[in-house]
């Protein structure tokens, strides 16, 4: 395997982001906007309790922006360029030139996310720590935090290329099923309700998932709740979703290309 194939992806990314720099000043501002929103829903529930899930006012605000920042930087979905590549044949293009699918989308996406995380992430933390109190992260808590969100990244790009693969089995359509993954990753990750706020039978399930790994890990290592071999489980838990889905989705997409025809491809 030749990494010096794919690190002209990186590059790649990061100029189409920029391109299209409009589009995520809009989406800035909307995640900006959620986050106020869950800020004074659950601003308004502490009035009736001083603690939720084990978790004082103070934390919650820091849980609250944090987890957005996280589910910023790992929620990428590119079922829908999978869906418009296969539907043109445009896809026959990125199969001839010599490199590994999936491994030509994996750097595409660490490259996008992580100038999206510059873009937007940076933003919104500052309004956060300078407007409402957000807490930094302890010092010894950056380097498990960083490994993280990088493992965080590998897993949802997993998540993205195996529901993306399922478009040669629908004649490109992934509209239904791409809501329906954004859903529920939306609520078992921990984007916006905490899972120590769960069921204890939900939060069990949910802890088995692998969206979980996308907000609720680093937002805990952020928050300085995971700690020794607690620390290293999750890790653990992370590096093994994150390699099993990496190669899940190598091995469907190369089924489904080798069973399906597009017409005029």
């Amino acid at each position: 395997m030749r990494f010096d194939r794919y690190w002209p992806e990186l590059t790649v990314a990061v100029d189409f982001v920029f391109a299209n720099r409009g589009r995520f000043v809009l989406m800035l501002t909307g995640d900006i906007m959620q986050a106020l929103v869950l800020f004074f829903i659950w601003n308004a529930a502490y009035r009736e309790a001083g603690s939720l899930g084990g978790m004082d006012r103070a934390t919650m605000v820091t849980y609250i922006f944090v987890a957005q920042a996280c589910r910023l930087i790992t929620a990428y979905n590119m079922e829908g360029q999978f869906a418009q590549y296969i539907r043109t044949g445009d896809i026959i293009r990125d199969l001839i030139v010599p490199q590994v699918y999936v491994w030509k989308r994996l750097w595409f996406t660490v490259g996008w996310l992580t100038t999206i995380g510059g873009l937007t992430v940076i933003p919104l933390m500052a309004v956060g720590i300078l407007a409402f109190g957000v807490s930094l992260p302890p010092l010894s808590a950056v380097p498990a935090l960083a490994l993280s969100l990088f493992l965080s990244m590998v897993i949802c790009y997993g998540l993205s290329s195996l529901t993306g693969s399922l478009a040669f089995w629908t004649g490109g359509s992934l509209w239904g099923i791409s809501q329906a993954k954004r859903l529920l990753i939306s609520f078992t990750s921990g984007a916006f309700i905490p899972l120590a706020l769960f069921p204890d039978w939900l939060g069990a399930v949910a802890r088995v998932l692998p969206f979980q790994a996308g907000v609720h890990i680093p937002t805990s290592i952020y928050l300085g709740q995971l700690n020794g071999s607690a620390l290293w489980a999750a890790l653990g838990t992370q590096i093994l979703w994150a390699v099993g889905l990496f190669l899940a989705a190598d091995r469907f997409f190369d089924y489904s290309v080798r069973k399906m025809t597009i017409p005029g491809g």
